[in-house]
């Protein structure tokens, strides 16, 4: 039989939830977490009904202020489910949260109406542990692989030599860094396409296209099996079926950041990523047989900074404050 303070230690575990849900567990919010249940089992039994009335109130104002879209069992429920598992961190996804559980998180995260909804909000794993705050955009990290890549290569182009004068062993390191920064430069636009592939999906599932809704899920319909989209085509096509949903024009037609991506930046790409050394022997001519295999760095620049910049008129063309959605598109010291 559930007793008064069963109830009350219900409540204040429900508020702990709660907290831990929207990051009010840091700071103070461990602390008037073991205050209360302390003060729960030191009162007496004619206060808990008050105490338990005061801590609904608190229930309630995170309710309110988050327009919660879940009960106090399945908030407990799912909190249950995300700190029972091994010891770490666990991620929420931006649509999960939309959808099942705050209407208005931005509560929580001021800029949160521009995040995207593939984003990942993350959370310790231990209930009493001190969740990061964080939020995980996967285009944005392998984005900084790409900047950290580039800035080992300018730390050794500003060394004042060049290949012939350059000791062998760093001549080699910058061509791994220039490589590493190229593929590097192409992982994250492909996640970026591919986000806004599964964003545009999670919005308008329901209302669009067969066509539309195979290309953006790479999948064919009537043969019921995967069928895989070009990079070269999800550069051109993504952000016009996500503009075409969004009622916004996007027009990458004559585009010339699409035109080095596609043209000088895919011979690189194919070469790194599917390296071979067979030539078709129909067009294969002295000059070509005779080839430069190294990449300059001011090809490894030209890529990556048109890459940038697509990246950024997509995110305008789409409707978006870039410095809002993709304030992590930082590439200023790339034009110097």
């Amino acid at each position: 039989m559930r007793t008064r303070l069963d109830e009350l230690l219900e409540t204040i575990h429900t508020l702990e939830c709660f907290y831990f849900l929207v990051h009010e567990l840091r700071a103070k919010g461990h602390e008037h977490i073991r205050m209360l249940k302390d003060l729960a089992a030191a009162l007496p039994k004619d206060k808990y009904r008050e105490l338990n009335k005061d801590i609904r109130r608190d229930i309630g104002r995170i309710r309110c202020e988050t327009e919660c879209l879940m009960s106090d069992d399945q908030i407990r429920r799912l909190v249950q489910q995300m700190t029972s598992g091994a010891m770490g961190y666990v991620n929420l996804p931006k649509w999960y949260i939309d959808r099942y559980a705050f209407k208005k998180y931005a509560r929580v995260f001021p800029r949160w109406p521009h995040i995207p909804l593939h984003a990942l909000v993350q959370y310790d794993t231990r209930l009493e542990g001190e969740s990061p705050y964080s939020i995980l955009v996967v285009e944005a990290m392998l984005f900084d692989d790409a900047v950290s890549m580039w800035k080992y290569v300018s730390r050794i182009l500003n060394d004042g030599l060049d290949f012939r004068t350059r000791p062998k062993n760093i001549q080699r390191k910058l061509q791994t860094f220039m490589r590493a920064t190229l593929t590097g430069t192409y992982r994250f636009l492909e996640a970026y396409l591919n986000g806004l592939a599964y964003d545009c999906f999670q919005m308008f599932h329901e209302t669009m296209d067969i066509k539309d809704h195979d290309v953006l899920a790479e999948w064919d319909s009537k043969n019921k099996r995967i069928r895989y989209v070009a990079f070269e085509r999800k550069l051109r096509i993504y952000p016009e079926i996500c503009g075409k949903y969004l009622e916004k024009t996007v027009d990458l037609s004559d585009d010339p950041d699409v035109d080095t991506l596609l043209v000088e930046g895919k011979v690189v790409r194919d070469g790194l990523t599917h390296p071979s050394p067979f030539v078709n022997p129909k067009t294969q001519e002295f000059e070509k047989v005779v080839a430069n295999i190294s990449i300059q760095p001011g090809q490894v620049k030209r890529i990556f900074l048109a890459a940038c910049s697509y990246t950024k008129r997509t995110e305008i063309m789409l409707g978006r404050d870039p410095i809002q959605s993709i304030p992590w598109l930082q590439f200023d010291f790339l034009e110097t």
